[in-house]
């Protein structure tokens, strides 16, 4: 059982931080700069909410942010 636990937390992190954290992205985002860093925030495993940090634009909180338990970092690019 602790096998399975480990298992699906390795799996909620690797959702978080491709699928799952896009999820919580607003779209409108994605289409405008592609962002170079975002923090998912994860409570119990599960990512809650997130902040898009980008080049020229400002950064963009969504979700829960302020009530988390781990953070995991992404990088996508780095600015010209």
């Amino acid at each position: 059982m602790k096998k399975i636990a480990h298992i699906a937390l390795a799996l909620a992190l690797t959702t978080s931080s491709a699928v799952g954290a896009a999820a919580l992205f607003p779209t409108n985002a994605i289409a405008m700069e592609k962002p170079w860093m975002i923090f998912t925030y994860l409570r119990g495993g599960s990512p809650v909410g997130n902040t898009q940090v980008f080049c020229n634009s400002p950064d963009i909180n969504s979700g829960d942010t302020s009530n988390y338990d781990n953070i995991v970092y992404t990088t996508y690019f780095m600015c010209p």
